[in-house]
């Protein structure tokens, strides 16, 4: 993905591509190529659905390129999922690792300080399932934990807030093609290629 969007394109080229009727139509032929499966496209399509019906999260953790820059951009973040050894059931000798038992990752949490794993999503399904609760384990950094009520804040200020202020005030994620012409591109759909 990199090597196409960076490299492989040249940036001469990349003013006309986005003034094009394929790119001003990128998001129906998206929905086009689902309806009109082909015999390889189905069968990479079923490849695909099984990877994710056999693995958990198959697909994020192994084919999804926006999940391993997620993964990447985890590794530099100071919000860690984080286990108190000396709050954690294991240290009165009990042998508990029901955190990662419940990790749809794998990662083996109860054996760890800070999970710095490129398959953390931060989910807390490890938090939840921690019978200390925010106790042994919590997501935070190293010298302050996380409220959920903070975590929730930060949620709708990343993914509501700054959105809706990004498309309001300075009009970043605003379809520059009218609707009119949405709509003539949408008969035009099956010409149009790359």
């Amino acid at each position: 993905l990199l090597f196409i969007v960076l490299i492989a394109v040249p940036s001469a080229a990349l003013p006309g591509y986005f003034t094009s009727p394929y790119h001003q139509a990128a998001d129906m032929k998206m929905g086009a190529f689902f309806f009109n499966l082909t015999l390889i496209s189905g069968l990479c399509l079923g490849w695909v659905l099984l990877l994710t019906a056999t693995f958990r999260q198959g697909f994020c953790r192994y084919l999804c390129p926006y999940g391993a820059w997620l993964a990447l951009l985890g590794l530099l973040t100071p919000l860690r999922i984080r286990r108190d050894p000396a709050r954690c059931l294991r240290s009165a000798g009990h042998d508990c690792d029901k955190c990662s038992r419940a990790c749809p990752s794998r990662i083996q949490v109860h054996q760890l300080i800070a999970v710095r794993s490129l398959e953390c999503t931060s989910c807390l399904s490890c938090v939840a399932a921690c019978p200390k609760r925010a106790d042994a384990l919590h997501l935070g950094t190293q010298g302050r934990r996380l409220a959920p009520r903070q975590l929730l804040g930060l949620l709708c200020l990343l993914l509501l807030v700054l959105p809706l202020l990004a498309y309001g005030l300075l009009g970043i994620w605003v379809s520059q093609t009218p609707l009119a012409d949405r709509a003539q591109l949408l008969q035009l759909l099956p010409q149009l290629t790359h």
